[in-house]
């Protein structure tokens, strides 16, 4: 049951209601829909509960939308800015959470003016300060309109994974780097910290991202990657980068600036994800311990107007943990239609669901029942290892139904038991989502036709695969040349695939205006109809390509028809052992169970092009390779019974 027991969109406050059972949900409206007009502070009264009920989880959720910008107004919502949600009590204040928008300009088709999205943290642990009266602060780093943004948090009653003992500030500010007048470190100099009698653990909770730029060759911080080290007592107990690599995979693309670029742990569109480290047990022995950060030595050539880093610092000290086995199932990745997952679903293949242990010992093995809502639930048990409070992406058997089925559909997955023995915490166990059916492409013959960009070249290489059901490739292509042209003709049998597209460099077939754009297209074999590739085209043509890193279009192929000619057809059932591999100067090939005399065996470059080709005609084949160079190359078996691939490295 949702009950909102909060609202402070005026100066009224309402009383609290009776307690309710555990996996009830309070909601709070802490902050109604406001304009962000320019850089500054945005503030709102609120009211959180009083503090004598069991939360099991507190999720603060920050709502990002869009309006219309004046007519004066040059870069709406063009740009990628700082958004900082703070909570201030009467004794202090708190970053609960951090996220950059995205380059969001109206002319992009998947940002129109109606365009919203959720951005969730989980603050549970901060419950001991959310309670009664206190002020939301949302801090709008930015210099221009077009965002609009509005604040809940939901309190969902039960038993939390451990109580929270005291909450302690460490840093809440940001500190120029590379300055010699000031250095960073100064600014996060160990503290010391009285340990409470009655806590077991402690962590610290770092949110940090790296801003401005000081030149052309480090610009530092934003687009370079710096260290940082967790220190306590004096020891460095863990060193970590503040980068993040994957902007080319952001899930919300394309944008209208350079979302692709690697930043200092952030990308536009996306969430400062807070890092967590560890006051190791042996520092916890004692009455007190000192703790800090310590950054890389860097030395900007811009003393007067340094760039910096944003950090946010908080130390949780908890009891023990309430359970000694309870995994939660955080999210379901696919089936769904969640915009945060669109690279990769919809989905005919495997499942994939976030699960987290809330436990204080390692998970080992979980149950779980899963399927459509109103068809008969598969089961499955996981094996392997996810230790205490880390999260896991677990991957589960399809579901045959996915081949079959159209049009839009609910999904449920439950957690029915960990370690053999029944979970201790049921509330967590169960989750839904909505999804939308994989696309049925009809007859099962296809022409791809792939133009690589102005900008490919070695190590930046262009490529699609297609996959079977069982993660087998069944079909590739790769070109490093810059704008070459590749036509290929495939068949497929009835089943579910995957065709993955992957931009070596993470900018796509196209890139702004950085480089001639490449293409890609899939074509229906017998009237050159066009197959709908949402990921890659998101709506309009001069957009087209603009993908980052790559994407997985999954599809089920029915009705196959027999091959036309010309086609041949990738037999996975054909017995063949490809060694050494890698390999120096010769490789044997053997096949076991075939006969065809006109068998051959054909060697590609990873451009494609055909380096060798031998006769097949025996059950065991020795090629010469020792004139070809080293590097990875495909090679193909074909013969009338059908095909096999296998890739194979020659290492000199």
């Amino acid at each position: 049951m949702k009950r909102i027991l909060f609202s402070l969109i005026s100066s009224l406050t309402l009383s609290t209601a009776a307690l309710a059972a555990p996996g009830d949900t309070t909601v709070v409206q802490a902050h109604p829909q406001t304009s962000f007009l320019s850089y500054g502070n945005f503030d709102h009264p609120v009211t959180f509960p009083s503090g004598t009920t069991s939360y099991r989880k507190v999720n603060m959720t920050f709502t990002l939308g869009k309006e219309t910008c004046p007519s004066t107004e040059q870069y709406c919502a063009q740009w990628d800015y700082t958004v900082r949600i703070t909570v201030m009590t009467p004794t202090d204040t708190f970053e609960l959470g951090r996220f950059i928008t995205p380059y969001a300009h109206s002319s992009y088709p998947n940002m129109p003016l109606n365009w919203k999205h959720d951005y969730v943290f989980d603050v549970t642990d901060f419950y001991p300060i959310l309670k009664n009266n206190a002020t939301m602060r949302i801090k709008y780093e930015g210099y221009s309109w077009g965002f609009t943004g509005s604040l809940k948090f939901d309190f969902v009653e039960g038993t939390p994974p451990r109580d929270v003992v005291s909450v302690k500030k460490m840093w809440n500010n940001s500190f120029a780097f590379g300055q010699t007048a000031n250095p960073i470190n100064n600014n996060t100099a160990p503290i010391s910290f009285t340990k409470p009698t009655d806590a077991v653990y402690a962590e610290a909770y770092h949110i940090i991202s790296g801003h401005g730029s000081d030149d052309q060759t480090n610009n530092c911080a934003e687009f370079c990657n710096k260290w940082y080290r967790w220190m306590v007592d004096g020891n460095n107990v863990e060193q970590r980068n503040i980068w993040r690599n994957d902007c080319g995979v952001n899930w919300v693309y394309p944008q209208s600036g350079t979302w692709v670029y690697n930043r200092a742990n952030w990308c536009p569109g996306d969430v400062v994800f807070p890092i967590v480290h560890k006051v190791p047990a042996s520092s916890l022995t004692g009455a007190s311990f000192n703790a800090g950060l310590e950054f890389q030595a860097y030395t900007s050539s811009n003393q007067a107007n340094p760039p910096s880093y944003t950090t946010s610092n908080t130390l949780f000290f908890y009891k023990e943990f309430n359970h000694t086995t309870d995994a939660g199932i955080e999210d379901i990745i696919a089936p769904s239609n969640k915009d945060l997952y669109f690279r990769s679903n919809p989905i005919c293949g495997e499942v994939k669901v976030k699960v987290k242990n809330y436990g204080k010992n390692a998970l080992t093995s979980i149950n779980f029942d899963y399927g459509i809502v109103g068809e008969p639930a598969a089961t499955y048990t996981w094996t392997g290892n996810i230790g205490s409070m880390e999260n896991a992406i677990i991957s589960l058997p399809t579901i045959p139904s996915f081949k079959t089925i159209t049009g839009n559909h609910q999904f449920k997955a439950v957690i029915t038991g960990t370690n053999g023995t029944t979970d201790q915490e049921s509330h967590n166990d169960t989750a839904h989502s909505n999804f939308t059916a994989p696309p049925h492409w009809d007859k099962g013959n296809f022409i791809i036709r792939m133009v690589s960009s102005s900008f490919t070249q070695a190590g930046n290489a262009s490529k699609w695969i297609i996959r079977d059901e069982a993660g087998n490739i069944v079909f590739q292509k790769s070109s490093s040349v810059a704008s070459q042209v590749n036509n290929d003709t495939i068949h497929l049998e009835n089943g579910c695939y995957a065709m993955e597209v992957i931009a070596e460099a993470g900018y796509g077939f196209r890139f702004l205006t950085a480089f001639t754009p490449g293409s890609l297209t899939v074509r229906q074999y017998d009237n050159n109809t066009s197959l709908s590739l949402p990921k890659y085209s998101p709506g309009n043509a001069n957009l087209a390509g603009d993908f980052g890193s790559g994407f997985i279009q999954e599809f089920v192929v029915t009705n196959s028809e027999p091959l036309p000619v010309g086609i041949k057809k990738w037999n996975n059932d054909i017995q063949m052992s490809v060694s050494p591999n890698p390999a120096k100067s010769q490789l044997t090939v053997k096949l076991e169970g075939i006969n065809d005399p006109q068998a051959t065996i054909h060697l590609k470059n990873i451009l494609g092009q055909t380096v060798l080709e031998v006769k097949a005609n025996q059950a065991e084949n020795i090629i010469n390779i020792s004139h070809l160079s080293a590097g990875v190359y495909t090679l193909i078996y074909e013969s009338n019974k059908g095909s096999k691939l296998e890739k194979v490295v020659i290492s000199k």
